[in-house]
């Protein structure tokens, strides 16, 4: 196949910060284990995502994603670009497949000095769970394992796995987990924890700048 592609990363935005780069995906097509809930709040299914050259590129992504030489290409690009930075896989999609797993195996195996993370609620697809508890494994990989009211927790936790949850009532029972994302309407005066729980620091009342965000904080790729 024809190696010459687009630029496959892009450089993070505000929230996410510049230091960071993320690698995206059609949300809902790419996204066998979300929730009726998990669709209806989706960022990635409104706003800019719905731009058309936005659409475009998230397409472009998914093809060359089933591409045989998908790994090298993104092993070549993040050596292109220094090597020594974070990668976040999926502000939008998910694992879709368990071959599409084992690629960014690959990808993180051949990065060591690159780290990598992502959150996927391909948990709940018993043909995928088995290759994300592996790529967990990896020493630059950071998982979380998304879940919400209609999920459940997972009911097992793999070495190396954590939970974030995404929280979109206000009194709502929250079981135990690492980390909560709060829906948009419950982020004014979010507090920082509740109970244990770290509240993503992004999402706290005033702290929501440039001076809070993925690169800075760094609870979930560190």
């Amino acid at each position: 196949m024809a190696r010459d592609v687009r630029n496959l990363l892009i450089q993070g935005n505000q929230k996410l910060s510049q230091a960071i780069f993320h690698w995206d995906l059609p949300a809902a097509l790419t996204c066998p284990g979300s929730s009726e809930l998990c669709r209806e709040k989706c960022y990635a299914l409104r706003r800019r995502y719905l731009f058309p050259q936005v659409q475009e590129r998230l397409q472009y992504c998914y093809e060359v994603s089933k591409r045989k030489d998908f790994p090298t290409l993104m092993i070549e690009e993040i050596r292109r670009k220094g090597a020594a930075f974070v990668v976040r896989i999926h502000c939008a999609g998910d694992f879709f497949s368990p071959s599409y797993v084992r690629k960014w195996i690959e990808v993180v195996k051949g990065s060591p000095n690159t780290r990598f993370f992502g959150y996927s609620r391909s948990w709940r697809v018993q043909a995928i769970y088995p290759a994300l508890c592996e790529l967990a494994q990896q020493p630059n990989m950071r998982l979380f394992f998304s879940a919400d009211s209609e999920t459940g927790a997972p009911p097992e936790l793999p070495e190396n796995v954590r939970v974030a949850w995404m929280m979109v009532e206000e009194e709502e029972p929250i079981p135990e987990v690492d980390l909560i994302f709060r829906d948009f309407p419950l982020r004014k005066n979010s507090p920082s924890r509740i109970g244990l729980t770290l509240i993503c620091p992004n999402e706290v009342g005033d702290h929501r700048s440039d001076e809070v965000n993925c690169g800075t904080c760094g609870f979930c790729w560190r």
